[in-house]
């Protein structure tokens, strides 16, 4: 088996996104994914314990803030069968609004929403047949809708001062864009007559093949502290998200059985209350 260097001119390709979504597609997709049932089920679940606050024994809130959030997210996708890869940098961003229901013996409760920016995917740490680096590089861009719904759980300062909480909820996205990108140098050999890529493990169906599932979920949680001013809620979280499904066909005929997304995420937000609350 003879390697050679096939030179290429940088490539990307775009796969264009759906951005119209009818009830009667999330019918069919909600109803072809128990997981995402359970999904469901459980932001229902939180949105019920967040406004449920009124038959506690805790001290009643009723207090919205609004804002925003930015930050970056560290991704990969996790294959089987197993493609080497570096954490993926990129960026997510958007808004934010959390709704406090109540103060429970000392411990804050709200229900935090997003709808975010991100951008996932993987990027290659490419290795010939031999186990030895190669100067070939490959990414691919997902861009995604995302919306997290959690609950935050928070011990300290309410109004002025620290505080630190729990995040901990599911996570809906939806992918609108999909670009690959790789370098002019692209490693190949040359096996009966065909020219295939060079690869460690010989694992090279993902290259060229379009995201199969727009529709991406699973579970988000994290750790963050807060700072609280007369001028607004000042934040920062770091967060753990764990796919629960692919972004790949997954069927014995499909060349991957597992491909999600993977990813921690590093955010800085800014809220205010609306309205304003008086006690500061």
């Amino acid at each position: 088996m003879k390697d050679t260097k096939t030179r290429f001119s940088y490539k990307e390709k775009g796969v264009n996104g759906d951005f119209s979504v009818t009830s009667q597609v999330i019918k069919r997709l909600i109803g072809h994914n128990p997981m995402l049932k359970k999904i469901i089920f459980l932001c229902c679940g939180l949105v019920c314990a967040a406004t449920s606050a009124y038959s506690q024994v805790g001290e009643q809130r009723n207090q919205w803030a609004l804002g925003f959030n930015g930050g970056v997210s560290m991704n990969k996708i996790l294959f089987t069968p197993n493609i080497r890869q570096f954490y993926q940098t990129a960026p997510v961003l958007g808004f934010t609004a959390r709704y406090t229901s109540e103060k429970y013996y000392g411990l804050i409760c709200a229900i935090q929403l997003e709808a975010n920016y991100w951008r996932a995917g993987w990027r290659e740490e490419i290795l010939s047949s031999t186990s030895h680096p190669l100067p070939d590089t490959y990414q691919r861009n997902i861009d995604y809708i995302q919306l997290p719904m959690m609950a935050n759980l928070g011990l300290g300062e309410e109004n002025r001062g620290f505080k630190g909480f729990l995040l901990a909820g599911p996570q809906v996205s939806y992918a609108f864009g999909d670009r690959e990108a790789r370098s002019t140098q692209w490693t190949t050999y040359t096996s009966k007559g065909v020219t295939l890529p060079n690869r460690a493990n010989g694992v090279i169906a993902q290259y060229g093949k379009s995201i199969e599932n727009h529709l991406d979920y699973g579970i988000v949680g994290g750790l963050g502290a807060e700072v609280s001013s007369k001028i607004g809620h000042f934040i920062i979280d770091a967060r753990y998200y764990y796919g629960l499904s692919d972004i790949f066909h997954n069927a014995k005929k499909d060349p991957f059985a597992r491909s999600a997304n993977n990813a921690l995420m590093f955010k800085f937000t800014y809220l205010m209350d609306f309205p304003r609350d008086k006690r500061r």
